[in-house]
């Protein structure tokens, strides 16, 4: 019977580690939600990348926004008021 690749690159897994550790101490430092949508519950316990998590953003805690996750849903349902209030920037667009 043929092995299975792996579905996840040594790379991958590493990014994963760092953010493994990484997240809760960013948390840590920034306790309440940074995007404040109309469904915000004030506290942060999720990540947000606001350049998307392509593997030059990912670590990079410039591109991060502590929020709660109804933040986080909202701002992928309303892409247009979410880049208006700096919670989303568009990769697509010349800076």
């Amino acid at each position: 019977m043929p092995k299975e690749p792996n579905k996840e690159s040594e790379k991958q897994k590493d990014i994963k580690k760092a953010l493994k550790s990484a997240y809760p101490a960013f948390l840590l430092r920034n306790p309440l939600c940074q995007i404040g949508s109309p469904v915000c519950t004030k506290k942060a316990t999720v990540v947000h990348h606001n350049q998307g998590r392509g593997i030059n953003e990912v670590l990079n805690q410039a591109t991060w926004m502590a929020c709660c996750p109804p933040c986080n849903a909202w701002v992928e349902q309303h892409h247009a008021e979410a880049e208006q209030m700096g919670a989303k920037v568009s990769r697509h667009k010349k800076k």
